[in-house]
């Protein structure tokens, strides 16, 4: 009778876990950080002339810049910052390329910026880096305005504005600086320094993820299935949590992977399903590993028995991340020897970690440790704790 403890719980799971909402535990601040590091690292293939060894273009640059050229300048800094040709230095190119950027240069300005906003591990110093970042935004850089714009944003060295951040997002998103349309969109979303707007919201998203951004797609995504700013079109959501999936966003994953399972905007397809919610899983995502191992254990039970001991491996995972439905349902598994030899002290040691989490049921499981009896109608009437306990 122990073994349909087990089974009884993981076919519940299985069925609440399937009504978790999307969700992206990835920093949205991932993309802007790549495109900083692109910045600070240079200026890309700056050795194209015919002597492109580092060493003989320093010594080119060097000439040029104590001539005051100042796109010399800007890129003997940035030779000095990245030690290509000659060894790094960094005040020697902070010094550079403030000479450069005094004369107006705007990629200069922008890297002062950035370089005093923290972004290198240098001491930050926020007045001048909006002392910087403003001359270059001034000059139209759009990455200068989207950074300004976060300054205003957060509230850093100056009063926190909404209404100043949304004008310079919109002078970068309006010259297609994706990061800006995105962080643009949830302004409008939120209402904040502007009227809330969601499908202006959902035009701008839809602007950036055209362009590759991933967190446009995936939050596009997400409108199109609650129908916020758009009619309500799974298929394009599935399409867009792709977009999003491949370039490695959890959210997007482990969101696809729900689609595929349910049959909503795609076929219905458990290998698919299983495949995106591996991919999340993969990177540490408590509730694709929950799912994955509440599936696996569903397909062990119908009998594919080798399937335990995945059902096991992902559960443990989960658990270990203090997931509570997890601890319960390897406590059950270790109670009723479900898949794993029966164990009543591993069974204790996982059902108490989900009662001290509040789970109710573990709670309510506990007693019964000794009594060896059938608990399933105990579990049929925890149903809806269970469903509270996985929604949102």
């Amino acid at each position: 009778m122990k073994k349909t403890v087990a089974t009884c719980l993981a076919a519940l799971l299985l069925f609440c876990a399937s009504l978790q909402p999307a969700a992206g535990h990835e920093s949205k601040n991932a993309e802007t950080a790549k495109n900083n590091a692109r910045i600070l690292a240079g200026t890309g293939n700056i050795y194209d002339h015919d002597d492109n060894t580092p060493q003989s273009y320093f010594v080119h640059r060097e000439k040029a810049a104590q001539q005051g050229n100042p796109g010399a300048q800007f890129e003997l800094g940035t030779l000095y910052f990245s030690g290509k040709g000659v060894n790094k230095d960094h005040a020697k190119a902070i010094q550079w390329m403030e000479e450069a950027a005094r004369h107006g240069h705007e990629r200069s300005q922008l890297f002062l910026g950035m370089y005093y906003s923290g972004l290198t591990g240098a001491a930050k110093d926020s007045v001048l880096a909006k002392q910087w970042l403003e001359k270059a935004a001034q000059q139209g850089n759009a990455h200068a305005q989207f950074l300004l714009a976060g300054m205003y944003s957060d509230g850093q060295a100056i009063p926190k504005d909404y209404a100043v951040a949304v004008q310079w997002l919109e002078k970068a998103a309006s010259q297609g600086f994706d990061q800006a349309q995105f962080s643009l969109a949830s302004m409008y979303a939120s209402g904040r320094g502007v009227s809330q707007d969601l499908a202006k919201a959902a035009q701008l998203c839809e602007e950036a993820a055209r362009q590759g951004h991933a967190h446009a797609q995936f939050y596009l995504a997400r409108l199109y299935v609650s129908g916020q700013g758009v009619s309500q079109d799974f298929a394009k959501a599935a399409q867009w949590y792709e977009k999003a999936a491949r370039q490695g966003l959890v959210g997007a994953q482990w969101s696809l992977g729900l689609l595929y399972f349910r049959g909503r905007g795609v076929s219905q397809d458990n290998a698919r399903g299983v495949h995106w919610t591996e991919e999340a899983a993969r990177q540490g995502h408590v509730q694709s590993q929950l799912l994955l191992g509440v599936y696996y254990f569903n397909e062990a039970a119908k009998g594919e028995s080798q399937y335990y001991g995945v059902a096991k491996d992902w559960l443990e995972k989960a658990a270990q991340q203090e997931n509570p439905q997890a601890q319960l349902l390897l406590g059950t598994m270790y109670y009723g020897g479900t898949g794993v030899p029966a164990d009543e002290g591993l069974a204790r040691q996982w059902l108490e970690k989900a009662a001290q989490q509040g789970n109710e049921l573990a709670k309510a499981i506990l007693p019964y440790l000794d009594a060896n009896v059938d608990i399933s109608p105990l579990l049929q009437k925890q149903d809806d704790t269970l469903l509270r306990s996985l929604g949102p």
